[in-house]
């Protein structure tokens, strides 16, 4: 199998339209999960499959009580820009205001988050930011509010930050720091647009008490997406970071799906060509036989950080909870081929 060969492979199977399922006992009360693979050998872009978030993504605390957020992991409301041209970021981009200056109306292009906190107490919000005006005063601000309450102007401006990613954070008015007050449970952040031009790249939400608070290594601990039966679970195919020379608006993409109940698949087919380049070597993780299925729709990818979505219905069915599916998708320019990592998701039923 090459570089040629596996696109002739798909119209064959995009007739089949449902997975095939071995029957298993219903396991009831089973959480829905989700887990990227990246293989082996092969190099797939970064985050080129990942789930389509239905709902605000859900974040849990490290064992200091910090909540680290990458800003694109929200679903992107309209006037935000995702971009990776300012190195120096974490996750797969950062987010740009590209809507106009709203200085006396929060509320446009809401960016929404959850978290999922242990216990009752007072936190902090700093954004990982940027802002390239030569003024440290301009294109320096978005707004911020905490379960729902009141809209705040959040600021970045030491003096010294211009052109720079920085974690200088305050309120204004007032000028203090970004301190609210969180109940134990589920706690909502939304960040709206502001200044034109005001680049967020993460959040880190902690304990006043906490010192240290502004690694970039800490790690972003989501909380599974949700593949419950009875309900659709989407996935985005992307190439964020722009890692190959696929051309937008010309690049097709087909989801590859096989059902093994309760087996990893670690490693697959080393497929040279199907790399992030067209010297580098892809992988393909899914077992060849039986063949996988084919989503039968295929979706236009539109270029870095406009992913091409697919949504999967998931029977309502009892004996699917608690089965495991492995995907990987494959993006065709009519030139070349390329083979993104891999998702590997559990199917529950909460």
């Amino acid at each position: 199998m090459n570089a040629t060969t596996l696109p002739r492979l798909l119209p064959p199977l995009l007739c089949i339209a449902a997975l095939a399922v071995a029957p298993l006992p219903a396991q009831s009360g089973t959480r829905a999960w989700s887990q990227a693979l990246t293989g082996c050998e092969g190099r797939p872009p970064a985050d080129s499959l990942r789930p389509q978030l239905a709902d605000p993504v859900l974040v849990r605390a490290d064992g200091n009580g910090l909540f680290a957020v990458d800003m694109e992991m929200a679903r992107i409301a309209s006037g935000w820009s995702l971009e990776t041209a300012r190195a120096g970021f974490t996750g797969f981009g950062y987010l740009r205001w590209a809507g106009p200056n709203l200085y006396s109306s929060p509320g446009s292009g809401v960016l929404t988050y959850r978290l999922d906190n242990a216990a009752a107490g007072r936190f902090r919000i700093a954004l990982h930011n940027r802002h390239e005006n030569g003024d440290p005063s301009l294109e320096n601000d978005c707004w911020i509010r905490v379960n729902g309450g009141t809209w705040w102007k959040l600021y970045s401006n030491d003096g010294s930050n211009v052109r720079v990613w920085n974690w200088h954070s305050r309120l204004d008015p007032g000028h203090g720091y970004a301190d609210f007050d969180l109940v134990a449970g589920i706690n909502t952040i939304e960040v709206s647009g502001r200044s034109t031009g005001f680049q967020i790249d993460r959040m880190h939400v902690f304990p006043t008490s906490l010192s240290n608070a502004f690694g970039l290594s800490a790690p972003v601990l989501r909380q599974n997406e949700r593949p419950v039966v009875g309900a659709t679970f989407g996935v985005w195919i992307d190439d964020p970071q722009a890692q190959t020379d696929l051309r937008p608006g010309l690049t097709v993409c087909a989801l590859l799906l096989a059902h093994r109940p309760n087996q990893l698949v670690p490693c697959g087919r080393v497929l040279p060509g199907f790399g992030r380049t067209a010297a580098e070597r892809g992988e393909l993780l899914l077992l060849e036989s039986p063949p996988p299925v084919v989503v039968p729709v295929t979706v236009v990818w539109g270029g870095p950080g406009h992913p091409a979505a697919i949504d999967l219905p998931i029977p309502a069915r009892s004996e699917l909870v608690g089965t495991i599916v492995h995907s990987q998708a494959l993006m065709f320019d009519g030139r070349r081929a390329v083979l993104t990592n891999g998702l590997r998701f559990g199917i529950g039923d909460s």
